[in-house]
């Protein structure tokens, strides 16, 4: 697997993305809903399984000798409680109003629009017994100006993430009249993956754009110090055996253009070794999305309807293990990327290759050297954080979920992880750049590197304080920090 196109991440331009089952997920679509806010709506095949999948369970039902958790029972340790069929709709209900119990910040935006496309995606698969008022009013509270507030704490990804769900679905309920929910449309609303999911592919896309952003830092950190281009050689590079490292390769030495260097001294493993650290942080990356994206092609639902035979299965499906498991590479190879980017950093305000010592504009200035302090403090805390979620497991529910995977957990790592590397990896282009500017050599890397337009995305977001010292770094971090992880946000 190789680094994906810029443009894989890129939002479609379009007045609606269909929702259809039959389709895999499509990044673009995913993007649109999510960051641009466009409205998704039911696909032809998506009413069909519906309406399918809704009969079905009808069917089901009419067969008094068949029992289907959470509709005849309670729920979680609950499950040995019987459920009266004339109260069928206060138990669904008062479900979705009961797990409605989230604590901490709420999602932004983004992530509750993630959250409940990714719900309605796996909803549309007719695999849920969801009724279409039902579905129609998920749609409606989705494409809404403003989307409903959901607490981000509380999820451990083992019954689903049932508890952000659940706030979303109060908003859908209030949508349906008395009377005509479903049998099973409030465990059908909650009971699935998708809020850590949501977090995890959202953090992904970040770490991808963060990854080709640290990669264009080290190639211009190397031309700023008359670095080697040797060890990044594809011939030389083809004797190690992973495809991720050739990718890296290319992408370097394309953004260096014409410029090359071979010889002695050897430059240190963060330089030398920079197409080993960025192929190996790119092999996590490509497994977390290979991960991520079948996740959001599954039913994630318990239990699930077949339309054949009909029938009805009890397992596990909402489990959130392989969500959990993909955050915690994902910020491994966020980590990474930002502990490598210190390196080059100290490299860079050492004054070594005739370079000014902290990059100082100006004679006795400190120049950058409190920024290196920034990236420690943030490498520290990434380190913590970079332990991964999965490792360890809370029972719960009087030992019904026995084990769980922290999905959620993970996925908020992954978050902080990906904005504490943006800012690292930040300091590191404001430092590069710095370096091409102080030597005086901006026309020769404009003239002989393609790097161009990475130094004008640093004059854009850094300003002044690229060449000078006369203000805090603080605001130019931080907004080249988000430009870095959100491209499009450089505007």
């Amino acid at each position: 697997m190789t680094a994906p196109p810029v443009g894989l991440y890129s939002v479609k331009k379009t007045n609606f993305i269909d929702i259809d089952p039959s389709k895999p997920f499509a990044w673009a679509d995913f993007l649109s809903v999510v960051r641009a806010g466009t409205a998704a709506r039911a696909s032809v095949s998506a009413k069909r399984r519906i309406d399918a999948g809704h009969r079905t369970l009808l069917k089901l039902l009419d067969d008094p000798a068949v029992k289907i958790y959470g509709i005849h029972t309670g729920f979680g340790g609950l499950q040995g409680e019987a459920i009266a069929d004339n109260d069928l709709e206060r138990h669904q209900r008062d479900l979705v109003a009961s797990h409605a119990c989230g604590v901490g910040p709420e999602m932004d935006k983004f992530e509750v629009r993630a959250m409940m496309y990714l719900r309605a995606r796996q909803l549309a698969r007719g695999h849920s017994g969801i009724s279409r008022r039902a579905f129609n009013a998920y749609l409606e509270t989705l494409n809404a100006r403003r989307p409903p507030a959901v607490p981000i704490q509380g999820s451990v990804g083992a019954c689903g993430d049932l508890i952000p769900l659940a706030h979303a679905g109060l908003h859908v309920l209030e949508r349906i009249p008395a009377g005509s929910l479903g049998p099973r449309d409030g465990l059908a609303l909650i009971n699935g993956t998708e809020a850590s999911l949501a977090l995890a592919l959202l953090g992904l896309e970040e770490s991808r754009h963060l990854w080709r952003a640290a990669l264009q830092a080290a190639a211009m950190g190397l031309f700023a110090v008359s670095g080697k281009t040797e060890s990044w050689s594809p011939e030389f590079i083809r004797l190690k055996k992973h495809r991720e490292m050739e990718v890296a390769a290319e992408d370097l030495l394309h953004c260096l253009g014409s410029y090359r260097k071979n010889g002695l001294p050897q430059d240190p493993y963060s330089l030398r070794a920079a197409v080993h650290l960025l192929g190996a942080s790119l092999k996590l990356l490509n497994t977390a999305e290979e991960m991520l994206t079948a996740e959001a092609d599954s039913v994630t639902d318990n239990p699930v309807i077949l339309p054949r035979g009909p029938s009805v299965f009890h397992g596990a499906h909402f489990h959130g293990i392989q969500v959990s498991l993909a955050a915690d590479l994902s910020a491994w190879a966020v980590h990474l990327l930002g502990l490598t980017s210190e390196r080059r950093t100290d490299f860079l305000l050492s004054g070594r290759r005739q370079l000014p010592s902290m990059l100082a504009a100006r004679t006795k200035s400190s120049g950058l050297m409190m920024l290196q302090t920034v990236q420690g403090a943030l490498v520290a805390e990434n380190r913590i954080l970079a332990h991964p979620a999965s490792s360890d497991s809370i029972p719960l529910s009087a030992n019904q979920e026995d084990v769980v995977p922290m999905a959620m957990g993970a996925a908020l790592k992954l978050k902080n992880v990906v904005a504490n590397a943006s800012r690292v990896i930040a300091v590191e282009a404001l430092a590069a750049g710095r370096a091409v500017v102080l030597s005086g050599r901006a026309k020769e890397l404009a003239a002989k590197t393609n790097l161009a337009p990475f130094m004008e995305r640093l004059r854009r977001a850094a300003g002044v304080v690229l060449e000078g010292e006369d203000r805090g770094f603080s605001m130019a971090i931080e907004m080249l920090a988000l430009a870095l992880r959100r491209p499009e946000n450089i505007k």
